[in-house]
């Protein structure tokens, strides 16, 4: 996994650049909202590296201001299992539904 910073966010992006084809992402694409402390944001970072880089998640980002931010994007036929990252306070969202919820991430 490789780190980029823009003006705002610090991108999670995969070691290797990967397409995604539009039609699938808008399909079945999705991402996953997480608010945190910020250790907790960097930790789950760390976690999620190896799945990045495996293909299981497309990219995160993060924004630490007043509130931490990240955002987790997926395409959804793809999940990683859930249950070893830890429980955060997630907005999960599609283009079917969005909930907001604790997740064991």
């Amino acid at each position: 996994m490789r780190q980029t910073k823009d003006e705002i966010w610090t991108w999670l992006l995969p070691e290797t650049p990967r397409k995604i084809d539009r039609s699938t992402w808008f399909r079945s694409g999705g991402k996953w909202i997480v608010f945190d402390d910020e250790d907790r944001i960097r930790d789950l970072a760390e976690k999620l590296a190896p799945h990045i880089d495996a293909g299981e998640i497309e990219s995160a980002k993060s924004l630490s201001l007043d509130i931490h931010v990240f955002m987790v994007f997926q395409v959804s036929n793809n999940p990683p299992k859930p249950g070893h990252l830890g429980k955060h306070e997630a907005i999960t969202g599609s283009a079917q539904a969005e909930a907001r919820h604790e997740v064991n991430l």
